[in-house]
């Protein structure tokens, strides 16, 4: 890869990588699709009858719900309104309660909804919902459906973190960091990286020392990490016309 034009790594789950690579189409940007961890569906449901409320915090757990139930009917609140587009998709009467498990908690004790509940997620979370919401009176189970399991950068990302362009790289979760700060201290490169991260959450993982300060999102949704990256490029740019300039 010989591109010097600013690079835009994006280290989701291949689909989702693709989905956010759209919105730049158009824009001067080399952009690299290399996911840090695939999502594999596994675990079983257990008997739903008891449950009067589902929830869900990730698109992933509701595609890993539908695969194995449908026509449910059960009231369904979500983390963010994709999760709550998706949940209506598969068939749910889903609503979405805040933009992180923090709204979703101060929501459900404002206005608790029918227990128990079932909360479907993956392997890995951060911060027991069940058990912060047991604890406050809303009783909640967990069940696994799905694991993020790690994926090593390809060619083409190791050789962008090997070269001299800069490389802006958009994380989503604390996962996200967790891993690139791994697969950067693997690469042994040394280009110039500017971490967009949707929350400062995400921010307090990344403890390489390669990187600049990250530019945090100003909300933990999509479109504000596409507000944020844009941001970052063209400061980017200003940057090098300013270099540049005779």
């Amino acid at each position: 890869m010989t591109d010097t034009r600013i690079a835009l790594l994006l280290t989701r789950p291949l689909r989702q990588a693709k989905a956010f690579a759209e919105r730049f189409h158009g824009h001067n940007l080399q952009i690299c699709l290399s996911p840090l961890f695939k999502i594999v569906f596994r675990g079983d449901l257990p008997d739903l009858t008891p449950y009067q409320s589902l929830l869900f915090t990730s698109a992933n757990a509701v595609e890993a719900f539908a695969q194995q139930v449908s026509n449910c009917q059960l009231p369904s609140f979500t983390v963010g309104q994709a999760s709550a587009d998706a949940a209506r998709a598969a068939g749910l009467p889903a609503t979405s309660l805040g933009l992180n498990v923090t709204e979703l908690i101060a929501t459900l004790r404002r206005a608790p909804p029918a227990t128990p509940c079932l909360h479907a997620c993956g392997a890995i979370t951060h911060g027991n919902l069940a058990a912060q919401l047991t604890q406050v009176g809303i009783p909640t189970d967990a069940v696994v459906l799905y694991a993020q399991l790690p994926v090593p950068l390809q060619s083409d990302a190791r050789l962008l973190l090997r070269g001299t362009a800069p490389v802006i790289v958009p994380l989503f979760s604390a996962r996200s960091a967790e891993l690139f700060n791994r697969a950067l201290g693997q690469s042994g490169g040394a280009a110039p990286i500017y971490p967009v991260v949707l929350s400062s959450a995400v921010a307090a993982v990344l403890t390489s020392v390669k990187i600049s300060t990250p530019e945090v999102a100003d909300a933990p949704t999509a479109a504000a990490m596409e507000e944020a990256v844009n941001l970052v490029h063209a400061r980017l740019m200003q940057l090098e016309q300013t270099a540049g300039a005779p």
